[in-house]
């Protein structure tokens, strides 16, 4: 599921950075930079990019940054695809962190995307690499009845409901 993208903006003063926006599903809208890991040693397992928040709603920097994420630059296993995997700090998600997986956006037509990159949601997968659904497995194994009914979609009457109009629970 595609979460967002990434582009260049520049400042007034000629400074350019990677902005990515992400529209995550129940979050609302949020913005971080990317910044390059300059002390990465050669070989070490430390992250490729930091994603940091540093921006209140009108794009002011009044807070102190703070690291929210880190990506890694990856590749294929057939070698033939580069991108970036990592993750987002954020405290609706399972453990703490939304992996994601960033790719060159593709143009498609001929007006190139207004973004280099789309960053989609890379979901927990367990060893034989079917998605982690154990949240959404029934309670009931298949040789057990299910033991809740469900209601008539199409109900030949429809039951009268007395609402008390000084007594609306919104």
């Amino acid at each position: 599921m595609k979460i967002g993208h990434i582009r260049k903006e520049k400042s007034k003063d000629g400074k350019t950075w990677l902005v990515m926006d992400l529209a995550m599903p129940l979050a609302g809208r949020t913005r971080v930079t990317i910044s390059p890991n300059d002390k990465k040693q050669p070989g070490s397992m430390q992250p490729d990019y930091y994603l940091w928040y540093n921006m209140n709603a009108r794009g002011q920097n009044h807070y102190k940054s703070a690291r929210v994420g880190a990506l890694w630059n990856k590749r294929s296993k057939d070698g033939s695809v580069e991108y970036k995997d990592g993750y987002i700090e954020h405290p609706f998600a399972q453990n703490g962190k939304i992996n994601i997986a960033v790719f060159q956006a593709k143009q498609e037509g001929e007006t190139p995307p207004a973004y280099t990159h789309e960053v989609t949601w890379n979901p927990p997968r367990h060893e034989n690499t079917a998605y982690d659904t154990a949240y959404a497995e029934p309670a009931y194994t298949q040789s057990e009845p299910a033991t809740q009914t469900q209601p008539d979609p199409h109900p030949k009457e429809l039951p009268e409901i007395d609402i008390d109009e000084d007594d609306i629970p919104f």
